[in-house]
């Protein structure tokens, strides 16, 4: 749209310097056309221009004696002044030479120094413009913000930066980063800070380090360049059931944190911009979400989208947002109270210097919404008695079954961009009474099995093991004792910034991103301005007619990037001994899907495509011993895929009860492993048979939304030379005598998972609905929850009022209604549930009904699947409503406050599908106050019994 506003403006102009000796009166369009009404008498007073005819009036000579000497002057003047022009372009091209080696002098100078003024862009105009605050490009890409930048821009005309193939990275160099203990339940309080630093994702032999944020232990740091004790993904919190541990989280993003967290300088906390930022430098951060928006008491920019100056509001313009990061952390899965939950809008900045804490702190937002509310907890006194800036500090209880849970930050309209850069970090849950030991070394087990008849493969990653705290120099021995794996699988994309010598991860900062359908990342020519550069259209969120569009303008509905990266390292291989692995699995995607198996070959076989590796190779069951809260009733499930992508063909699950098997579901067409973002599951390879193997853990998830195993074929699978295959096991013929484990199919666990029976009484029904929003144009604009089903492309956002109230210690059955064409894992906080059953909603069903063997064990995550066509399209009733697909869940809700359930596509859950719930006492009039019948957060209503029943009602 820009670009045609452009190029017709040029065409404009250019007819407008043909035609100097005539008016124009009409539109520029059609000013080729010559018509009477188009042109005014202007060659003189007796020399009228005849409409009709195409040749001017015959001049007489004095007139052309006249004409003559004009026009020596004309061409005159324009030689003078062109002469005078490519001097000064000369001149200025030189000094701008001078000026790139003066300031690559400086980069050198400053090795530490990241945020150097400098100018590279060589279409900037005005040099001393170039060195002010405003155009520094802590990036390095030597892009500054281009004066006419088009809505896309061109990495070769403009950028010192290229993308990054993920085809061409070479692949298993690297060996696997096995994230060792930060936190080991040892000691009740503990402190973890976020700070910024560069890793060796990539390659070491192709490619530079990459920089990115990542969670350590701030007593182990020396520099951005040697962290010691950071890392993406973190090194794990090992806690204990039943005791409770304290963690204060500090925001450390700041240009210097360890000067800056007791520093009385206030310039060491200069705060950092958003590391993911677009071909100009400039962070994705897409300010008209329902977003934190720090600066709202601010400038007039920062205003909401109604008018009003706040925080954590949706903002009514565009503008690129360069201020310090909110970040809040939260425990995926912990039974934890609402003020140390990592509540969305209870985000908070880090400790600010002078000139930000103006801008900031004086106007209330150094903390979201529920910040200084919930930020009580306990004061670490990290610095002083005071209580320090720019932290949380959260209790977590860890009164619940052993678990698989995770910590990744969660600040509203923010979580997408912050975990790709950030990323996530284990947090175990143990039980130190069920105790193991090999090679020396100690470990736990689970409730829900007999620890004298049962052992899991071990040890995990120790704390004796990393006693230097320095994770980036494993011990000798890792490799040879660790047997079970933490496992973080993330896609990433990325590009090199050669002026720094160093790799940075993409992030989509345009919507055209999603709408491109020819634009393969990694392959793409063009790289995304975000929506100031240039793109007016969604700057003002304005179709071509001038009508307005309900579209974020950097927000895309999905992201997919084409490098598989496992903790931390872009195709990593592990040396195994043929023994049995425990590997604890996290999808840490933003929307990718994965379908998960295991396949082995001979050493030395050219695996180049999955046709090469289903022919040759021979699969490896994959174990599922249990879901993210708790082990599987009875015994693991066994997983055998399909190979891959021939449809209509049937893998198998069989489901293990106490060295028996159970039950063996042949009736879904299973592919593997299923594991959407933000689901874990706890599974166990056994490499006894397979010595002298390569073995490929790979992945047959689409390379596009997931719906359904049905429609998972060739055309859309994962590209197996990116994202097809993760991570690689050399078996290695040297047998280990050590190996204590139990074989799988002869555990024996509780048949009440993690020893806990579940719910047979319930309480509360109620039905919510997954919707998505969408314009015949641009597609998808936000994916959104409701309590009622209504118009199915309408529903609730984050801000609307809490419509699920929840009595305290009450069991709910929700029917989860999905009405959109994709699956969406679906995530709720404070509890774990069952999955009880699947079906379409316009049928009865009985419980256990579309549940797969593996996900029988307690849950805080589930699939609800779509009810679609062949085509991938809603199944529409006779009046054109989606049908829907229903999956049930059941949960007890014992903490009283407010929470939040959403899915866990981040993408999804930054853009309106997240919805608050409140669990209040009715017996106690003030857990009513942040609940119903109006917007939680402003709510002050005095509450009678009417309002009572009301809110109870909803």
């Amino acid at each position: 749209i820009n670009g045609w506003r452009t190029n017709h403006e040029h065409r404009y102009r250019r007819h407008r310097k043909k035609t100097t000796t005539y008016t124009m009166t009409s539109s520029p369009m059609h000013a080729h056309a010559a018509s009477p009404s188009r042109y005014t008498k202007s060659i003189g007073e007796n020399h009228a221009f005849d409409p009709i005819s195409s040749k001017p009036p015959k001049l007489t000579t004095d007139v052309q004696r006249r004409k003559l000497f004009r026009t020596f002057l004309i061409i005159y003047s324009f030689i003078l002044a062109l002469g005078t022009t490519v001097c000064a372009v000369v001149k200025n091209t030189y000094y701008f030479q001078g000026l790139r080696r003066e300031v690559h002098a400086n980069r050198i100078k400053n090795a530490e120094e990241q945020n150097q003024p400098h100018c590279f862009n060589k279409f900037e105009k005005d040099a001393a413009a170039c060195l002010q605050p405003t155009d520094i490009d802590p990036l390095g890409t030597g892009c500054t913000k281009l004066p006419d930048c088009p809505y896309w821009c061109n990495i070769a005309d403009y950028c010192e930066a290229t993308l990054i193939k993920g085809e061409d990275i070479p692949k298993y160099e690297t060996e696997l980063f096995l994230p060792p203990v930060l936190i080991d339940g040892q000691n009740d309080t503990h402190v973890v800070a976020v700070r910024e630093f560069l890793q060796q994702i990539l390659p070491s032999s192709t490619y530079p380090r990459t920089r990115v944020w990542g969670y350590g232990d701030p007593g182990f740091w020396n520099s951005e360049k040697d962290p010691i004790n950071f890392h993406n993904p973190a090194a794990s919190v090992e806690a204990k059931q039943g005791r409770e541990l304290k963690i204060a989280f500090l925001n450390d993003l700041v240009k210097r944190p360890a000067q800056c967290r007791c520093s009385d300088n206030p310039d060491d906390c200069e705060p950092l911009r958003h590391i993911l930022q677009d071909c100009a430098g400039l962070p994705v951060i897409d300010t008209q979400l329902h977003w934190a928006n720090p600066a709202g008491p601010g400038g007039k920019e920062a205003i909401c989208s109604d008018g009003s100056s706040s925080t954590d509001c949706p903002g009514k313009y565009s503008y690129v947002y360069e201020g310090p990061i909110p970040n809040v952390v939260h425990v995926h899965g912990a039974h934890a109270d609402p003020e140390s939950d990592g509540y969305p809008d209870a985000w908070y900045l880090p400790k600010l210097s002078a000139n930000d804490q103006d801008i900031y702190a004086a106007g209330g937002t150094a903390g979201g919404t529920f910040y200084e509310s919930f930020s009580t907890t306990f004061n670490p006194k990290v610095c002083s008695e005071g209580r320090d800036a720019g932290l949380e500090a959260n209790a977590y209880r860890n009164d619940q079954t052993t678990a698989t849970l995770f910590f990744h930050d969660h600040s509203v309209g923010m979580t997408r961009l912050n975990v790709m850069a950030m990323g996530a970090g284990f947090y175990f849950i143990r039980d130190e009474t069920c105790v193991s030991r090999r090679a020396g070394l100690v470990w736990y087990g689970e409730t829900g099995m007999d620890c004298s008849q049962n052992t899991l493969p071990g040890p995990p990653p120790t704390a004796e093991l990393y006693s230097n705290r320095n994770w980036y120099d494993k011990p000798q021995l890792a490799d040879e004792i660790i047997r079970e794996l933490p496992i973080v699988i993330q896609d990433m994309s990325f590009y090199l910034d050669q002026n720094k010598n160093e790799t940075r991860q993409f992030y989509p900062a345009d919507h055209d991103n999603f709408l491109d359908e020819e634009m393969i990342l990694g392959d793409a020519e063009r790289w995304g301005c975000n929506n100031l550069n240039g793109n007016e259209a969604y700057q003002n969120n304005e179709d071509a007619d001038g009508d307005t569009l309900p579209l974020a303008p950097i927000w895309n509905p999905e992201a997919f990037f084409d490098v598989a990266v496992v903790n931390g390292r872009a195709w990593p291989v592990h040396q195994v001994k043929p023994n049995r692995y425990r590997l604890r699995l996290l999808n840490a995607c933003d929307t990718r899907t994965l379908v998960l198996s295991a396949w082995a070959v001979p050493f030395g076989t050219d695996v180049g495509d999955f046709t090469t590796l289903f022919n040759k190779g021979e699969e490896l069951p994959i174990w599922v011993l249990g879901t993210e809260q708790s082990l599987l009733p009875g015994g693991p499930a066994k997983i055998l895929s399909t190979k891959g992508s021939e449809p209509n063909t049937i893998g198998s699950i069989t489901k293990y009860s106490c060295g028996s098997i159970d039950y063996e579901d042949l009736t879904e067409p299973n592919r593997g492993l299923l594991v959407q973002p933000g689901e874990r599951y706890d599974a166990l390879i056994d490499f006894a048979d397979f010595d002298q193997r390569e073995v490929y853990l790979v992945n047959t998830g689409p390379d596009e939304p997931f719906k359904t195993f049905e429609l998972i074929y060739e055309e859309n699978r994962a590209d197996f030379d990116t994202l097809g295959q993760l991570l690689k096991f050399n078996v290695s013929l040297e047998e280990d005598t050590g190996d204590v484990s139990t074989p799988p199919n002869e555990l024996c666990f509780d048949e009440n998972p993690g020893g806990v029976a579940k719910f047979d009484k319930v309480d509360t029904y109620r039905s919510v609905f997954l919707k998505e929003e969408v314009t015949d144009v641009l597609g998808p604009y936000a994916a959104v929850l409701d309590n009622i089903f209504g118009n199915p492309e309408e529903g609730k956002g984050f801000a609307n009022a809490i419509t699920e109230n929840i009595q305290l210690n009450h069991v709910e059955e929700w029917d989860v209604v999905n009405l959109s064409a994709d699956s969406h894992p679906i995530h709720l906080h404070q509890v774990k549930f069952q999955i009880v059953k699947r079906c379409r909603r316009d049928i009865t069903c009985n419980e256990g009904e579309g549940v797969l063997g593996y996900e029988s064990g307690w849950k805080d995550s589930a699939i609800a699947y779509p009810y679609v066509d062949e085509e991938g399209e809603p199944v529409v009733d006779d009046e054109g409503a989606p049908i829907g697909f229903t999956t049930t869940i059941r949960m007890k809700f014992d903490i009283l406050g407010i929470f939040v359930w959403h899915c866990h596509i981040l993408s999804h859950e930054d853009n309106e599908m997240m919805r608050p719930m409140c669990v209040y006492d009715p017996m106690d009039n003030s857990t009513l106050n942040n609940c119903c019948p109006g917007d939680f957060k402003y709510n002050s209503k005095l509450w009678d019994a009417t309002s009572k029943v009301q809110c109870m009602a909803r």
